[in-house]
């Protein structure tokens, strides 16, 4: 059997993280994002649909990934739209979205201090490192590397990426 490595991008938009980050690691991606009109014009930005996968129109309150298929599922800058509980049942239901030794890669801004910062003018959450590392150990993952994106101006919340790796490994398919 061939080994196909697959990726879903979410809160995915136009696709500039499929595009730039995904696709040159991956044989396939796909999108999911809740507004109809990003992910029908990503084709016009990636310019390609070479690698491109399924394209899913839905909230990440709702989306559950099909399973045991992604060797990665990235979720950035998208996570903040989510409750603490509704990241939590997203976080559990991409663990059944990976592939066996599948890694869950969250990128996303972190707040200082141990507060969760509340953002009227998007409704969003700006959670810190913590928060984010108790949600997904309450979903079931484990920390696997972490690291901080540089080159940002000074001023602005750190910008965390964390990989997470099932706490109960997925099991390999008999077939």
């Amino acid at each position: 059997m061939t080994k196909t490595l697959a990726a879903l991008d979410c809160g995915a938009g136009i696709g500039r993280v499929t595009k730039n980050v995904l696709m040159p690691l991956f044989d396939s991606v796909d999108l999911v994002d809740l507004v109809e009109e990003l992910v029908a014009t990503s084709a016009a930005y990636i310019g390609t649909d070479d690698g491109i996968g399924e394209k899913f129109v839905e909230g990440l309150q709702t989306f559950e990934p099909p399973e045991r298929k992604y060797d990665v599922i990235w979720i950035q800058w998208v996570s903040g739209q989510l409750t603490d509980q509704d990241l939590t049942s997203f976080l559990q239901r991409c663990i059944k979205g990976l592939a066996p030794d599948g890694t869950i890669v969250i990128k996303e801004s972190v707040s200082q201090g141990g507060k969760t910062v509340y953002h009227e003018s998007d409704g969003c959450w700006t959670r810190p490192e913590a928060s984010l590392l108790q949600i997904a150990k309450d979903a079931g993952l484990q920390l696997a590397h972490k690291a901080v994106q540089t080159g940002f101006p000074k001023g602005l919340f750190s910008v965390k990426m964390i990989a997470f790796k099932p706490v109960h490994p997925v099991e390999e398919d008999d077939d």
